[in-house]
């Protein structure tokens, strides 16, 4: 059973498992410590009756200029950490055909499960495509595929089989940067940037990935291992 559906795979998906990035707030720190700290210095000179003039000779001088020394210090780091911005991942739209494929001899049950996941993974993640292996046999691809390629063909590598006999998943945040990874470009778009490779049972297997590098967080793949649970009930019901 092959249906092919009008997908929106560049639409902007947020996480509810996200937390706002606060990267900017922490790198700001040093700077308002320093800022702080100059005043803290100069308004204590100013209502504590201190002579206004630094003297060499009194200590509550040296200590002014101590603080004040080191308070200049935290500015300047915190306009250095300002200025250093992490680069962005890398987003491409993927290169590939929309496909909503289910294996025909799936139960009903199944597949409504498998449709359930993918709409959660997708809706909480930046995901563009879904495929579950069962038997080293295609039973769902839904995303987008290669070009040209027949859906349901599609055949698990190396990777996904040692991931299954290992019982352990694999992230590959860089695809392009993973030796291993011809063995996707055979049924996914050959610019696909970021691939999560989870085991699901000892029968099956899911691949799941993005047009993002680094796409997924630690919390995106926790939320796709909750998902992968139920897949794998629904995988054993299948038979």
């Amino acid at each position: 059973m092959v249906a092919i559906q009008t997908i929106d795979l560049t639409r902007s998906v947020g996480s509810p498992l996200r937390r706002p990035d606060k990267s900017d707030i922490i790198r700001a720190v040093p700077l308002a410590a320093g800022a702080l700290g100059i005043t803290s210095v100069l308004a204590n000179r100013l209502f504590s009756g201190i002579e206004p003039a630094l003297l060499a000779a009194s200590s509550q001088s040296r200590a002014d200029v101590v603080a004040i020394f080191l308070s200049a210090v935290l500015c300047l780091t915190g306009l250095q950490w300002l200025s250093l911005k992490p680069k962005a991942p890398k987003m491409v739209e993927l290169e590939g055909e929309l496909v909503n494929y289910f294996r025909e001899e799936m139960p009903p049950a199944a597949v409504q499960d498998l449709e359930a996941a993918w709409s959660a993974v997708s809706w909480a993640t930046k995901a563009k495509f879904m495929v579950v292996f069962k038997d080293e046999k295609c039973v769902m691809h839904v995303g987008c595929m290669l070009p040209g390629h027949i859906a349901g063909t599609a055949v698990p590598g190396p990777i996904c089989l040692e991931a299954q006999r290992k019982g352990t998943g694999n992230f590959l945040a860089n695809l392009a940067l993973f030796p291993g990874r011809a063995e996707f470009y055979t049924y996914l778009p050959r610019n696909s940037q970021s691939v999560i490779v989870q085991p699901c049972g000892e029968r099956g297997v899911v691949v799941i990935g993005s047009g993002t590098q680094r796409a997924f967080t630690v919390l995106d793949q926790a939320w796709i291992s909750a998902w992968n649970d139920k897949l794998e009930v629904a995988l054993e019901n299948s038979a």
